[in-house]
């Protein structure tokens, strides 16, 4: 079993000796031993060093790994460019959660480009506003979808 209060000692010793070491806060020394790690994590796929110990687990496991891992990054990600008011607008406009997992947000981005897709409701007798508000609404689906996409990297 992990000792994750032992760990957690171990992590603020570190932070608080790099913090001390360079004049920095704590928060920056986090960011930077994120940044490494997930350097390190990068490289690590790049060169597919992570396969070599998948190989050895059931196909559940390293499913069920990768998805915390994209999750993980995202994480990361999203505190790293500051950019959560626009994740957070893209999660409410295709009406998911943060926590989804891919196939939810695949599937809640097929739902609403069915809804409002210009070819849906073009030979509809509707009014140019109503269509211009569809329209608008399948931009802001399409933008969401490409933005969660390059976020949680797939």
């Amino acid at each position: 079993m992990i000792n994750y209060k032992i760990i957690y000692q171990i992590l603020l010793f570190v932070l608080g000796t790099i913090a001390l070491f360079f004049g920095i806060g704590i928060i920056i020394a986090f960011v930077i031993v994120l940044s490494i790690f997930f350097s390190i994590l990068s490289l690590c796929k790049y060169f597919r060093f992570y396969n070599l110990q998948n190989s050895r687990k059931s196909s559940s496991e390293t499913e069920g790994s990768n998805e915390y891992w994209k999750h993980f990054e995202y994480r990361y990600f999203e505190l790293a460019n500051d950019n959560t008011s626009d994740v957070n607008s893209a999660y409410k406009t295709l009406n998911v959660p943060p926590n989804c997992t891919d196939e939810e947000l695949k599937k809640a981005y097929r739902d609403g480009v069915k809804k409002y897709h210009p070819d849906v409701y073009e030979h509809l007798d509707l009014s140019s506003s109503i269509k211009e508000t569809y329209a608008n609404k399948f931009q802001q689906i399409e933008s969401a979808y490409e933005l969660l996409k390059q976020v949680r990297g797939f």
